[in-house]
């Protein structure tokens, strides 16, 4: 798993089926998203369900595709509020990514979901370095 901070912007990057379909699921309890599985449907060509499930909710369903990779991106909208806080992608490359508009979200989810994990860190234009969620959390 990453997390990069990118001057007032954080996103959490994570690879591998069953890493995003875990993120993917810790992401659902706190945003509106549809089911893992009808964004793979999704990803496969059926794009009818998705659409049929954005009718009833405040989230945009953009599917694109980039660099070879094949994609679906949804609005990150809380469930107690209709708020856009970010927003998400899943790939046919197995790869997730979540990107937050205000950094404290992204550390809360990190906080909710991951408190005792070590993560690839990077600030605006540094390497990567392996460091605790606590360290984040608390600051670095």
């Amino acid at each position: 798993m990453w997390y990069t901070v990118e001057l007032d912007k954080s996103t959490i990057r994570n690879e591998g089926e069953s890493a995003c379909k875990l993120a993917y699921k810790n992401l659902r309890k706190m945003f509106r998203l549809p089911s893992f599985d009808s964004v793979k449907v999704g990803l496969s060509g059926d794009l009818s369900g998705l659409m049929a499930w954005t009718e009833h909710t405040h989230v945009k369903v953009m599917p694109f595709t980039f660099e070879k990779d094949k994609r679906v991106k949804f609005d990150l909208v809380s469930k107690t509020g209709n708020v856009v806080v970010g927003s998400v992608w899943y790939g046919k490359s197995r790869t997730i990514s979540a990107t937050f508009s205000k950094t404290s979200d992204a550390k809360e989810i990190l906080g909710m979901f991951y408190p005792h994990s070590l993560i690839l860190y990077g600030d605006h234009g540094s390497e990567y370095r392996t460091i605790s969620i606590r360290e984040i959390i608390e600051g670095i």
